[in-house]
């Protein structure tokens, strides 16, 4: 929507008073009400400002533009603001940064026939186009991939092979089990023991899970050992932490599974 303002015998326009404007629809309703107003600034200033009134509920923002016209018609200095619908604050100002005194001075080319000329404009959303994220895609061009460090791009495994973050993960698995850190379970054979992680072996066996969370039924009193050898379970313990297993063979001949009540608890 868009209407000219003119405000006649500027000249005489007085410190807090103000001139009424009302936008009408087709079928003679108040849609927005204006009032522009001279208020004293800091610096005994006249600054102007134009009082905004919205009846128009169905949007929650407008955008306001305002242009200043000069003696030809021309639309010269612009302002404008964008205002949210507020149920409690139905009045909206704006500030135009102009003085009275400066529009006096150059009244030859602002103030034709001591009118004050404004090309107003509301702008009204319609509707959402769209909303989201449009792209997280970066590309470079030549140009720029020429100072690039290529060191500092990750390598992207494109042949089957793992990549340097799989490695290091497994690294990080291998370290956790040969340092036995925070072990909370022992795997027993009758020559050998060795420290575990109930979690590890729960994400990587169902039988392990099945064992450790379902109420324990395997579980004895007395402690038994697993029915394998020595090396065999320690390959198999390198397959679970690390994914990799050197010719193991399986066979699914446990003994009992006990949580660790002490550091010599068994499974």
């Amino acid at each position: 929507m868009s209407f000219i303002w003119a405000i006649d015998k500027f000249s005489c326009l007085k410190i807090d008073e103000k001139i009424p404007f009302e936008m009408k629809s087709t079928s003679e309703e108040v849609v927005m009400s204006f009032g522009l107003i001279l208020c004293e600034g800091q610096h005994s200033d006249d600054l102007i400002f134009i009082d905004i009134q919205c009846f128009i509920k169905k949007y929650k923002y407008f955008l306001f533009k305002v242009f200043l016209m000069d003696d030809t018609g021309k639309n010269t200095e612009s302002k404008e603001q964008e205002f949210w619908y507020n149920a409690h604050l139905k009045n909206k100002m704006l500030n135009l940064r102009l003085t009275k005194t400066e529009l006096m001075e150059k009244k030859s080319f602002y103030l034709k026939d001591d009118t004050l000329s404004l090309h107003c404009e509301c702008v009204f959303p319609t509707g959402i186009s769209f909303e989201g994220i449009i792209s997280t895609k970066i590309e470079l061009t030549l140009p720029q991939t020429e100072s690039i460090d290529l060191r500092s791009v990750p390598i992207i495994n494109t042949s089957g092979k793992q990549s340097d973050d799989a490695s290091s993960l497994k690294e990080d698995f291998k370290a956790l089990y040969t340092e036995g850190t925070l072990i909370d379970i022992i795997l027993c054979t009758k020559s050998k023991t060795f420290p575990a992680h109930s979690a590890v072996l729960c994400a990587r066996s169902p039988v392990f899970k099945a064992a450790l969370t379902n109420d324990m039924k395997m579980i004895k009193e007395s402690v038994d050992t697993i029915d394998m050898d020595a090396d065999t379970v320690r390959r198999m313990l390198s397959y679970m932490y690390t994914d990799s297993v050197e010719d193991l063979q399986w066979r699914v001949l446990f003994g009992c599974m006990k949580r660790p009540t002490s550091t010599r608890s068994c499974l």
